[in-house]
């Protein structure tokens, strides 16, 4: 006869279990991983390389300058440098944000925006210190559901557990 666990599955089911949930943890945390590590870092647009995203605020002259673009009351505008001249951004827009905190999603229509039009332009790119906490997150939030499925945190009755040995060596 198999030996079973307390939860009444085979220690080797246990192990498959544990690692499915350890990859499905790991899955569902990987956006975050991947989103939460870049940062709009404010540069001179003209250094700036074509296809980078790219994130400008507005002035008060381009709010009404680009009034036709986008609309009354754009404060900001985020999406990829697809052309930059000594005069003007073209964009290949995202974003559009608007006084009061609004933002509208966009599909990528190319915009020009004249560069007397820009307050700040930042770039995106990858912030280490974000990186370096997510994977720390998403490592602690494996290691955690690791150690609950093995129940080695808070056994039974709040103690420490284990499996049991497996008898044959899966």
């Amino acid at each position: 006869m198999r030996q079973q666990t307390r939860q009444g599955q085979r220690p080797g089911a246990a192990r498959r279990a544990l690692a499915i949930k350890g990859a499905i943890a790991g899955a569902l945390l990987l956006p975050a991983t991947t989103t939460g590590c870049f940062t709009y870092a404010r540069t001179a647009g003209e250094g700036a390389q074509v296809g980078v995203p790219v994130d400008v605020t507005i002035t008060d002259a381009g709010r009404v300058g680009l009034v036709r673009s986008f609309g009354p009351g754009v404060v900001g505008v985020r999406g990829t440098l697809a052309a930059r001249s000594d005069s003007e951004y073209v964009l290949s827009v995202r974003e559009v944000r608007a006084i009061g905190g609004s933002a509208t999603q966009w599909m990528g229509d190319t915009v020009s925006i004249r560069r007397d039009y820009v307050a700040t332009f930042a770039e995106r790119r990858l912030s280490r210190r974000r990186t370096v906490l997510a994977v720390a997150a998403v490592t602690a939030a494996v290691a955690l559901i690791a150690a609950r499925s093995l129940n080695v945190i808070g056994g039974e009755k709040g103690g420490i557990g284990r499996l049991p040995p497996d008898p044959e060596g899966t």
